[in-house]
């Protein structure tokens, strides 16, 4: 039984995140804008409204938890907003800043496939709305790798996301950008049931891992 933190929790995969590890028998508390919005009730979760984006308001919930877990996402772009993607970045600094105030070590957040693209990809792939959301991922990945070697961070990389539950097929893994010979897809159940392997096995610290399902 683990004590776990759970940002993004109201979100698509955070759901499915916080369902699966209470019917693991884990402690779960939600940090989140809108706890109203969290429908589950359960005597194992706790539910906190915080601003994301402060630490100050972060730090005193993580104290005795075992790992968090980042479900963060940004909100659906328009096909030419050209407004600048942010979130994963600036949500994790504040997550960092607010585990060396409390002194927790294990973070566990979610990236996806392809960040790491050729540059004239980059470039054209850079004006629509999933250029700009894999490219804030990637800065958030390099910052901590460069920046987070005193936590215990790992960034989960998945396909394209399904809402549905998880399935029993294996989990394919790669340290590259994909999985080879796997779909193009994985449900949010699926992932759900990585990250919590991942914290309860204590796996692929300070690492990139790739998921996916054999097509």
């Amino acid at each position: 039984m683990m004590r776990l933190v759970v940002f993004g929790a109201t979100g698509p995969t955070g759901q499915y995140v916080v369902k699966q590890a209470l019917a693991r028998g884990h402690y779960v508390h939600a940090l989140v804008r809108s706890p109203g919005n969290l429908t589950t009730d359960d005597t194992h979760l706790t539910k906190s409204r915080v601003n994301i984006f402060k630490p100050e308001e972060i730090h005193s919930h993580l104290s005795g938890s075992d790992a968090l877990i980042s479900c963060l996402g940004t909100r659906k772009l328009a096909l030419f907003d050209r407004s600048k993607v942010t979130l994963y970045t600036e949500s994790l600094q504040s997550i960092v800043e607010a585990m060396r105030m409390s002194r927790t070590k294990r973070l566990i957040c979610l990236s996806s496939w392809g960040t790491m693209r050729p540059l004239s990809l980059q470039r054209t792939m850079g004006i629509f709305p999933i250029g700009k959301l894999l490219d804030n991922m990637l800065e958030m990945e390099e910052y901590l790798d460069k920046h987070c070697s005193h936590i215990h961070y790992t960034v989960v990389k998945p396909a394209g996301l399904l809402q549905r539950e998880a399935s029993e097929l294996p989990l394919l893994t790669s340290d590259q950008e994909r999985v080879p010979g796997c779909k193009m897809t994985i449900a949010r159940g699926d992932v759900a049931r990585f990250v919590l392997q991942c914290v309860e096995q204590g796996t692929w610290i300070n690492s990139r891992v790739a998921i996916g399902v054999r097509k």
